[in-house]
């Protein structure tokens, strides 16, 4: 958290955006769970990340805006929230650079 703090305080961070076209763009098909890519397909999950960070982005944010009960539960994965979101988790913090988050 520190190293976070720290910069922030020393320059302007970039984000990643866009999650969803690149996972479209990355062969989910249309109305497809894009938090269940978490697990079947991880390596393209990472490889958006790392193309993010490629690009200069300081954070990336993890592929799970849909990770929650209710709206996996229209895709029949409401039992899955706890697994999808963990790992969403490790797979941005596993193709994290240092100095990035």
């Amino acid at each position: 958290m520190n190293n976070f703090i720290a910069a922030m305080n020393d320059r302007v961070l970039v984000c990643d955006g866009a999650m969803g076209t690149m996972l479209q763009q990355s062969g989910l098909p249309d109305g497809h769970c894009p938090e269940e890519w978490n697990i079947s397909n991880p390596g393209k999950v990472a490889e958006i990340h790392k193309k993010y960070f490629d690009a200069g982005a300081d954070i990336v944010e993890t592929n799970s805006f849909g990770g929650n009960r209710c709206r996996l539960g229209f895709h029949g994965f409401d039992d899955k929230v706890y697994q999808f979101n963990k790992a969403a988790a490790q797979l941005a913090r596993d193709i994290c650079p240092d100095g990035k988050f």
